[in-house]
């Protein structure tokens, strides 16, 4: 048995040596394509990367920087390095992995070992860790600086060291290794997810070994294992850093405490309840819960590497994705929350209609000011619930057009043509079933650029029992096209519904938000935008449209800043048409002056005639000069636009014409 430790040893260094040699001769010279050059970046300068961050990751391949003693031009070859010297540590730890399961397999129980069952042992051990050097995905990532190759070096670790306890399991303190592996597991958490992979194969070793196997057990231990594995994606490793927020939300809001006292007490309580409960379960002689709290504590040092993106972020490093500075923005961080989310277990088809929108958790942003933690957004009505009749359990095809663009195009050549519409919708009709299209915006009068007006009725869907859409006037078009059209003039979201705050660097007179170029049948907004920046005695400013900044996600905050916002819509006058803009800049409570049209209801509204953009001149200088009387306009229009000028208004009346 010595002879064969000693030989598996020495086999071990050599195909380690093997690897390294290979991935030395191939490992990339300086930045290879996609994650690799952001890792290098905040590794040199321990900055702060992508979410969830790789903290043991950077730490790690920091100290490999330092290799290049001060040669920046190699500091992307030592950190490349630090991926050769894992990749070449999983190949020694497979090794002896394989050979430790091949030990199992060859011997049975009491049997010596013969030269040629050693020499077996070993074979199967070179063969496979060889091939494993070899593999296609393996070698890609040995060479150059990404999380995944450390990730297998933890995970070739995790596993090999389950099998050592297997050869201990019945000596004095076996439980050391179990200890290791939790260690492990939670350093291995600053790297990447993927080694909690391995905690069903764990359990799986671990009940093999202590009892007597059965289906049942079996079974049992497999489940146990997917609640451990929900337990440290679902409980450890988020709710730890998000129990650190609540209380320190109700320390300083609640208490009026200094910032950090909340998450100070919390760990205070929180390491002190674990550190008594390690004393008395070894004062009591509960050795297996004594042993499952040491490798809780030992996997939470693990996992403690996230500290350091706390403090390097407080450093106001120059790459500081996120800014997790505190508790509270640790928590986004860790969550991914800038990706959004994907169903895993349940959830939509990609085709599933909204049916409502709850509201998410709000977000929080530190005040020095004030010293409190005030919500920067509520988040009202943010998290889409999707109508139960388009959900399944495991859902894949989920990603929509909204989330994706290009999704459900690729969803569709994937998985056939589907039941053609016109099919669904005589189907619907036979079964006296009422349909129903909805287009947002206008049709009749554009041609040019995507000959809108010439499309009317030629899709399936205008042939749905009633159509609606933002064109007003203009019914005899779509009668000549045997459409079925029902005006329904533009709206808001009700979430949108909300006062901005005034900015400085929004601040203006006068603003309009929109390109200057619109469709080529319409010259009037070139000639509107061109007067506006013209010579007055009122500041302007003009957002959005391509050549000027976008203000997508600001605009309460850029109709709080500006007096008046001046609007225009698609043939400026036309009958029974207007913009989207009329009830976006007021339902935000902007002032709005826009072009007169007849069939208009908006209460609290400035009005002008697009005929003479002159006579805009004193509309405007009117407004300036009255505050009283804007601001009760202002005030009008946003509550009138709340009450009657959004979807839900709008789908109200649709359902009403729909069914009576």
């Amino acid at each position: 048995m010595n002879q064969f430790r000693k030989l598996n040893t020495i086999a071990g260094w050599f195909v380690f040596t093997v690897a390294l040699i290979v991935y030395v001769k191939t490992v990339e010279p300086t930045v290879s394509w996609w994650d690799p050059g952001e890792h290098i970046a905040t590794s040199y300068k321990l900055q702060i990367g992508h979410p969830p961050g790789a903290p043991t990751f950077q730490l790690t391949t920091r100290v490999m920087s330092l290799l290049a003693f001060g040669d920046t031009t190699k500091v992307a070859v030592m950190i490349n390095m630090a991926s050769v010297l894992s990749s070449a540590f999983v190949i020694l730890f497979l090794f002896w992995t394989i050979t430790m399961i091949a030990k199992k397999l060859v011997l049975q129980k009491g049997e010596e070992l013969t030269t040629e069952k050693t020499w077996t042992i070993l074979a199967a051990g070179f063969i496979g860790a060889m091939t494993f050097t070899f593999t296609d995905s393996f070698w890609f990532s040995a060479v150059e600086a990404n999380v995944f190759a450390m990730s297998y070096f933890c995970t070739s670790v995790v596993v090999w060291a389950i099998f050592k306890w297997d050869e201990v399991a019945d000596e004095k303190h076996h439980y050391r290794w179990l200890i290791f592996v939790a260690f492990m597991i939670g350093l291995s958490i600053g790297v990447h997810l993927l080694n909690l992979l391995t905690i069903p194969a764990l359990a799986m070793v671990y009940y093999f070994r202590k009892y007597e196997p059965t289906r049942r057990g079996i079974l049992t231990a497999l489940g146990l294992s997917f609640v451990m594995v929900a337990m440290m994606m679902y409980f450890v490793i988020p709710w730890i850093p998000k129990l650190a927020a609540y209380f320190e939300i109700f320390f300083v809001n609640g208490f009026g405490l200094p910032f950090n006292t909340g998450t100070i007490v919390y760990f205070l309580l929180f390491f002190g309840l674990l550190i008594w409960s390690l004393w008395y379960t070894r004062k009591k002689g509960k050795t297996v819960l004594n042993t499952v709290l040491l490798s809780l504590s030992f996997l939470l040092i693990g996992y403690s590497s996230f500290i350091s993106l706390v403090i390097r972020s407080n450093a106001d490093t120059p790459i500081n994705e996120n800014k997790p500075k505190d508790a509270l923005t640790l928590v986004s961080f860790l969550n991914r929350e800038q990706y959004g989310t994907w169903p895993f277990l349940y959830g939509q088809y990609y085709t599933a209609p909204v049916i409502k929108y709850d509201d998410g958790s709000p977000i929080y942003k530190k005040n020095i000011t004030t010293g409190k933690y005030e919500v920067v957004d509520e988040r009202k009505g943010t998290i889409p619930v999707f109508d139960p009749r388009f959900t399944t359990i495991f859902p894949r095809m989920y990603c929509s057009n909204q989330e994706r663009p290009g999704s459900a195009e690729f969803f569709k050549n994937w998985g056939g043509p589907g039941i053609p519409m016109e099919i669904v919708l005589q189907t619907l009709h036979e079964h006296q079933i009422p349909t129903a299209a909805i287009h947002l915006d206008r049709y009749v009068g554009l041609n040019i650029n995507d000959q809108r007006e010439d499309r009317i009725g030629v899709a399936p869907w205008w042939k749905c029992q009633y159509v609606f859409t933002a064109d007003g006037g203009n019914q005899e078009r779509f009668a000549e096209r045997g459409v079925n059209h029902v005006w329904s003039p533009p709206a808001i979201a009700k979430r949108h519904c909300k006062l901005g705050r005034p900015r400085p660097e929004f601040t203006a007179d006068v603003c309009y938000v929109g390109a200057k170029h619109y469709h080529p049948e319409y010259p009037f907004r070139t000639q509107l935008v061109n007067w506006l920046d013209g010579p007055h005695k009122w500041t302007f400013k003009r957002w959005g449209g391509g050549d000027r900044p976008s203000v997508r996600e600001e605009l309460s905050d850029v109709y709080a800043s500006c007096k008046i916002v001046v609007g225009d819509s698609c043939f400026a006058g036309a009958s029974c048409y207007w913009s989207d803009r009329c009830p976006e800049v007021m339902g935000r409570g902007g002032f709005l002056l826009h072009p007169w049209s007849v069939g208009m209801t908006f209460e609290g509204m400035g009005t002008y005639l697009p005929q003479n953009i002159q006579s805009l001149d004193g509309r405007i200088n009117r407004y300036l000069n009255n505050l009283g009387e804007r601001e009760m306009m202002r005030v009008e229009g946003f509550e009138w636009v709340k009450a009657h000028e959004t979807y839900h208004n709008r789908v109200e009346k649709m359902l009403e014409v729909i069914f009576g």
